[in-house]
């Protein structure tokens, strides 16, 4: 399949989605405006994860670059940013949120790590701030045009046709084993991640199954919620199903260990009334994730082969190793870090694999692959400060969603009008989708691609503005 018959197969088909989703919103009182607005973000979300994209700078680096490749593309997704301009911005929603100011000052000192006197690799680093720089744009936009319905409408149509199309690659490979469709978007290298060892994994529109499995754990987590929440019950438990069926397909485990968290931690925030209550419910939680875990690890195939099998040790030593390497990386260079997307090339220049005595060769896994550790990445590149406002971010904005959760299970109402339902959702989902992208953090890299970030935030904003209207609608509770 030629890159062209792929590019205008997808067009065909989100116009084909475009024409359907707005026909449907205008026949439910929307205006032509408001529904061609809501569907540019449903594409825009769709074209984050499907590669629709052109090299318009290619680096050719001396050097190793790390999580944003070496590689400057133009996207679909980029297009459709410069289109949401041409609406209108809701001008009293213009306030900006704590994530976008967050993410602001996490930009700034990405940008100024280029000038660090101890990044060795500059060029990678100009790579990350361009991808870093497109992000705050784009979530300014969105933020600056969307208010919550609006997002969650963009959500709801987006996250559909994205679990539609895995699924339907999902099943292709590995269940009826057409290998081509594992490389129809990233060629020869996607195929060979698709057969690990004893296992063959869904890949989907994907370059290895570990982001399709976090992408839509992501997914999953949205519509469980939904389903908790009473909204559009039936079509939520079927897609949540459907989701969950990809997941599992990709046999990546710390999709399975967010997708089972997630379920537990629905249940934790549906009851919580006090801040105090989380340790209890928690605690109830934790022991329903450890039995869940028992019988699927110990009492059926494929957790065995997952879990107790040589290859999973061979992963998890692998992993240490790698955490070993990128903590003494930071330890050699605390304050500033090594620069953005320049971990590897510090790596490789100090001879930290040499001096921590490790028999390792330049080209060995450790020194081509960045460290499977967001938390430490950022920890890394980013230095001492950087490190601390990324988990303050993180803090702040689950526990200020937390404090809304709480609000709203104080004040039950038995029967929520539909406006409730969504605004419980948006205070939820955040809260999930934080905790699933920090817990996944911790053992992949998966959660540093532009996409991820694009998910956390895009979930983030449908809670800031869904709060933000209520405040505005009901001043007295200020």
């Amino acid at each position: 399949m030629t890159g062209y018959f792929k590019l205008l197969t997808v067009i065909i088909l989100l116009v084909i989605f475009l024409y359907y989703t707005i026909k449907t919103n205008v026949k439910y009182g929307y205006s032509l405006i408001d529904a061609l607005k809501t569907n540019v973000l449903s594409i825009y979300i769709i074209s984050v994860v499907i590669p629709l994209q052109y090299a318009i700078v290619e680096f050719h680096l001396s050097k190793q670059a790390a999580s944003f490749g070496e590689t400057i593309f133009l996207g679909l997704c980029h297009l459709l940013i410069v289109a949401m301009l041409l609406f209108p911005s809701k001008k009293t929603l213009i306030k900006s949120g704590n994530s976008l100011k967050w993410l602001g000052a996490i930009v700034a000192i990405a940008v100024a790590s280029y000038f660090n006197p101890n990044n060795c690799n500059p060029p990678a680093t100009l790579i990350g701030i361009y991808y870093v720089c497109s992000l705050l744009i784009s979530s300014f936009v969105i933020y600056r045009s969307y208010n919550s319905t609006e997002i969650f409408e963009a959500m709801w149509n987006g996250f559909k046709i994205i679990v539609l199309i895995e699924f339907i690659l999902a099943i292709a490979y590995p269940v009826l084993d057409m290998h081509e469709v594992t490389t129809m978007f990233y060629g020869a290298i996607t195929g060979e991640h698709a057969e690990r060892g004893f296992r063959s994994s869904a890949v989907g529109t994907f370059d290895h199954p570990g982001p399709l499995g976090l992408i839509l754990s992501f997914i999953f987590i949205y519509f469980a919620t939904n389903y908790a929440h009473g909204i559009r019950k039936k079509e939520s438990l079927s897609f949540a199903i459907v989701s969950a069926i990809v997941v599992a397909l990709s046999q990546s485990r710390a999709s399975y260990i967010i997708s089972i968290l997630s379920v537990i931690i629905i249940y934790i925030l549906r009851n919580v009334t006090k801040l105090k209550n989380i340790i209890r419910y928690s605690f109830i939680g934790i022991l329903g994730i450890l039995f869940i875990s028992y019988i699927f690890i110990f009492h059926t195939d494929v957790g065995k082969n997952l879990f107790l099998s040589y290859e999973f040790n061979k992963m998890l030593m692998a992993r240490f190793v790698h955490w070993y390497i990128g903590w003494n990386a930071f330890i050699k260079n605390p304050i500033l870090g090594t620069g953005l997307n320049a971990h590897l090339s510090f790596i490789s220049d100090n001879k930290i694999i040499r001096l921590l005595g490790l028999k390792l060769s330049e080209n060995d896994f450790y020194a081509t692959n960045p460290i499977h550790n967001s938390h430490l990445i950022i920890l890394c590149e980013l230095g001492l400060l950087g490190g601390i406002l990324w988990i303050w971010g993180f803090y702040s904005l689950i526990k200020i969603n937390i404090v809304s959760i709480i609000e709203l299970n104080r004040n039950k109402i038995k029967y929520p009008t539909s406006h409730e339902s969504m605004y419980a959702v948006s205070q939820n989902f955040a809260v999930l989708i934080l905790i699933a992208y920090i817990v996944y953090a911790f053992i992949g890299w998966a959660t540093m691609h532009y996409y991820t970030f694009v998910f956390v935030l895009i979930s983030v904003f449908f809670s800031e503005k869904s709060r933000l209207e209520r405040e505005i609608s009901n001043p007295k509770k200020q």
